[in-house]
C-alpha cells in the first residue's frame, strides 16, 4: 500500500492507502437518510480515487442481495426477524467471512452502532485487518452510557479500533 497525504482542517495527515475497504452501516442506499448518504458519499469518494468499495448493511426491504451502483458494490443480508443485536453480529461478520476471502479488503469501516462497531472489530481480531468507528457528534456518546454493558462495549470498541472518527453534523 502506498502513503497518500490527506488535507484535512488540520495541515495534512499520513494515510496508508488501502486497496479494498468494506463500510458496514445499519442502513444504507436506497434509503437516503443522513447516515446512508454519508456512507454512500465516502464509497463514491473512494472508488473515484481507484480504492475498490463495499457496502455491507443488512436486508431491511427484500431489495437485491448484491448489487453495484457508480462503481460501489452493495452487500445485503438477511437478519432474523428478531432484531437481537447478537443475530445481526452474526449476520455482519458470517457476511463478512465470506466477502474477505473473495476481496481480501484491507480496512472494515464502520457507522455508529455498537453491533457494527463489534462487527469491525471482530474481523480485525480475525484477520489483522484495520478498523474503522465513524460516529456522530450530534448524538453524544455518553447516551448509551446509562447502559453499563454498551457503556463498557463501547468503550472497549473506541480503544481496540485503529482510528475512530467523530462527524460532526452541521446546520449551514
Amino acid at each position: 500500500m502506498e502513503i497518500v497525504v490527506v488535507h484535512t482542517e488540520m495541515e495534512g495527515v499520513c494515510l496508508i492507502k488501502p486497496k479494498s475497504v468494506m463500510i458496514l452501516s445499519d442502513f444504507a442506499y436506497p434509503i437516503l437518510g443522513g447516515t446512508e448518504r454519508i456512507v454512500f458519499g465516502l464509497a463514491q469518494f473512494l472508488v473515484e480515487r481507484g480504492i475498490k468499495a463495499h457496502i455491507l448493511t443488512p436486508n431491511w426491504n427484500n431489495l437485491k442481495e448484491k448489487e453495484e451502483i457508480n462503481g460501489v458494490i452493495i452487500h445485503r443480508f438477511r437478519v432474523p426477524l428478531l432484531r437481537n443485536p447478537f443475530f445481526k453480529i452474526y449476520g455482519y461478520v458470517r457476511t463478512m467471512i465470506k466477502l474477505q476471502k473473495e476481496n481480501n479488503f484491507d480496512i472494515f469501516h464502520s457507522f455508529y452502532f455498537v453491533p457494527v462497531f463489534l462487527s469491525s472489530l471482530i474481523m480485525k481480531l480475525i484477520g489483522g485487518k484495520k478498523a474503522v468507528l465513524s460516529f456522530f457528534e450530534r448524538e453524544p456518546l455518553e447516551a448509551h452510557f446509562n447502559n453499563p454493558i454498551k457503556k463498557a462495549i463501547l468503550l472497549w470498541s473506541l480503544r481496540k479500533a485503529d482510528y475512530t472518527s467523530p462527524l460532526i453534523a452541521s446546520c449551514e
